[in-house]
């Protein structure tokens, strides 16, 4: 016998021999639970038992074509997860949100900044992957308290009514004044800058119209007789400017509303993680993980009987205290 084929669907056995088939055919009581110590024998001529074995192996295609689907379900199922008493249980949760992409990113890591960036009064150079405003003032801008103003200033998406809520996080530290605008009357230890929000306006001027943002001033280090680590404040300019030339504050046109004030111990002196997140008039205020303040913006009435309102969109950015220099990283805007 040179082979033994087996045939499931059918109960057979083919034993091949060099000049004949034989069919050893089950039978019998014991054939019904598939013993086969009961058989019968067949013999077929070869070329027959072939056509017969063709034949049963398409009838086994066939029964398995019934037995299986017409489709398969290829429905995602829900993910499942044992319960305290051992029992799969379908997981119901609904799926993750979509992946919503950030308004703004730049850490500039490619060694430069992004074009959409607005740099202001003096010079500034990516250093060490940092942003960083430089010792030397802009070309052209007449700096200091008698000219058009002072403080390093950034910003990024001046205007954008698209920008609404959101949250503004960056890397922060405020260095030594830059030596160029000389003391000034401002004492070699102060440290400072503030963080600017829904900016509908700017100048970088402020002798020209206008400065419409909120503005957070914040002091990273004590310095007697001028700031309080920790101490912070927050504005609201709208279409603030000054006439004439230099800072005259006689001279305000516009609106310029204190909002909020306080000490934190969350400032600390040298690198600060700031967020500042606005969702309508709500704005909490963030350093290094920790609240700051947070509190719904309403409309104000000053002095001047004029009311002004909670600004609701407009970029973000930063302005370094009085002369100081500074540097910024990881700036990042995430939609809210």
């Amino acid at each position: 016998m040179r082979s033994v084929r087996s045939h499931a669907a059918a109960g057979l056995l083919l034993s091949l021999t060099a000049t004949s088939c034989h069919w050893l055919i089950p039978h019998g009581p014991a054939a019904q639970d598939g013993r086969r110590d009961q058989v019968g024998a067949l013999d077929l001529p070869r070329d027959r038992a072939r056509e017969l074995a063709r034949d049963l192996a398409r009838q086994d295609g066939a029964d398995l074509a019934r037995d299986l689907p017409a489709k398969p379900d290829l429905k995602p199922k829900p993910d499942l997860k044992l319960d305290l008493d051992g029992k799969l249980k379908p997981d119901l949760r609904p799926p993750d949100a979509a992946i919503v992409a950030p308004l703004f990113v730049d850490t500039f890591s490619n060694g430069t900044w992004q074009p959409s960036w607005s740099l202001f009064r003096m010079k500034f150079a990516v250093v060490n992957g940092r942003l960083e405003a430089q010792d030397a003032a802009e070309p052209g801008f007449l700096y200091g308290s008698g000219g058009n103003g002072r403080g390093a200033i950034a910003l990024v998406g001046i205007g954008m009514s698209s920008w609404t809520s959101y949250r503004f996080g960056l890397d922060i530290e405020a260095l030594e004044s830059a030596s160029f605008a000389g003391t000034r009357g401002i004492p070699s230890c102060y440290r400072g800058f503030a963080l600017l929000f829904r900016v509908q306006a700017f100048n970088k001027s402020w002798n020209a119209p206008s400065t419409t943002c909120y503005f957070l001033g914040i002091d990273t280090r004590t310095c007697t007789g001028i700031s309080v680590q920790g101490k912070w404040e927050l504005h609201r300019h709208h279409d603030f400017w000054m006439t004439g030339t230099g800072y005259d504050i006689a001279k305000l046109q516009g609106g310029a509303v204190k909002l909020r004030a306080g000490n934190s111990p969350y400032i600390i002196d040298g690198q600060n993680r700031m967020e500042v997140s606005v969702k309508g008039n709500q704005i909490s205020i963030l350093a290094n993980g920790k609240v700051v303040d947070a509190f719904t913006d309403a409309a104000i009435t000053p002095d001047s009987g004029v009311t002004y309102g909670p600004l609701g969109y407009g970029g973000v950015g930063v302005q370094f205290g009085w002369d100081t220099r500074g540097w910024i990283d990881n700036v990042t805007v995430d939609p809210l």
